[in-house]
Parts: C-alpha cells; structure tokens; sequence
C-alpha cells in the first residue's frame, strides 16, 4: 500500500478526511456546508489530477504478437475464426484484429448459424438471447449431454464435434488446448501457430 501512497499522502489524506468530518458534523453551522462542499470538490480533483492512467492509448492492442499474427494468417487466407475453452473477453479481443469471429459477443443472435447444428430447433430458447458464447469440442457427440448449455442469462456453451466446425464454416481456431486428437478422416485439425500456451489451428478438409 505504502509503495503507491507513500507516507505524505497518507499524512494529507488523515488532514482531509478529519477537515471533512468536522464540517460534516457542523453543516447546520455558518459556512460549514460551503467548506465541506469546497472540500469534498478539492478532494475529488485530487484523486483524478494525481494518478495516472493504467495504459495510454491502443498500442497494447494492436502492437500485440497475437493480433498481428491472427491478421496475417487471415490476409493470406481469410476465414471464420472461433476461440476453444476461452472465456470471456479473448473471442472479442480477436475480433480487434478484424477478423470474423463466430463466438465474439452476439449483440443479436444468428439463427441461421445455430440451426445449422440443431436442426429441429430443440435450443432455440438457449440461442435467441444476446449472449456471450463459449465453444467446447469434442471427438464424438457421447461426450456431451446437451449440445447447447445456458451458463447464465447472457452466456451459453456450444459443444460441437469436428464435422459441426465444418458446418458452420470455421477456418481457424484459437485455443490453449492441443487439438491433433480430433482429426477425423476428413477434417485434420494443423496447428500453425504457437505463443506460449496459445495456439492456432487451422481446419483442412
């Protein structure tokens, strides 16, 4: 605590908060409102004038590793992109390099999308919301109980296996985790890229 307010400020701050709380009690009194109003604006216009901010601008955006990489692997071969056992923010920090990605935040939902995978309707319900949307794969459709799961409110979990992935058009795949054991005969999963414990793949069919 002492390393970012060091023992001046603390000084003041004891100053302060006695000064307010004396003209608190007092506020019935002659000028004691106007001096704790003073007061409290000094107080705030400390607190905002005196720290600084946390990061400037969007360089640490932009000048990433990660979001070059994922726009020079789109502009040489563009696709749908979708991030695996991530939680939210990362599906929409990709989306910050530009690129199409089917589980950032859906402000509206695509129904169109997700039909693709539950063709009689059977999660609509779970799907037709704004929602933050978590992908899950597996190698066969045993390995899941519900295709789609509501998290909360706002967030729900798709499980798909790797002909769903071919399905709904997904190129690329942003992941942690290794994903050469749901190669099929026809869907070989290639990573391309790695950068600590991310990784990229891309779906060859």
């Amino acid at each position: 605590m002492l390393g970012y307010v060091n023992f001046i400020m603390c000084i003041c701050m004891a100053i302060m908060s006695l000064y307010l709380c004396y003209f608190a009690l007092r506020y019935q009194a002659k000028h004691a409102k106007y001096l704790l109003t003073g007061g409290m604006v000094f107080v705030m216009f400390l607190a905002g004038a005196t720290v600084n901010p946390v990061r400037k601008g969007i360089g640490v955006v932009y000048d990433s590793d990660i979001i070059k990489t994922v726009q020079e692997i789109n502009a040489k071969e563009e696709g749908k992109w979708i991030t695996e056992e991530l939680g939210f923010p990362i599906a929409n920090y990709l989306l910050m390099a530009g690129v199409p990605v089917i589980n950032c935040t859906n402000t509206y939902p695509d129904m169109e999308r997700w039909q693709q995978i539950d063709q009689e309707n059977k999660y609509e319900d779970i799907y037709n919301r704004y929602a933050h949307i978590g992908i899950k794969i597996r190698k066969e459709e045993s390995q899941y109980e519900e295709k789609f799961k509501l998290i909360n409110s706002d967030a729900f979990d798709v499980y798909v296996i790797p002909e769903d992935l071919e399905k709904l058009g997904v190129k690329y795949i942003f992941t942690v985790n290794e994903l050469e054991k749901f190669d099929t005969d026809g869907i070989i999963f290639e990573n391309i890229y790695e950068y600590h414990q991310y990784k990229i793949y891309k779906i060859n069919v």
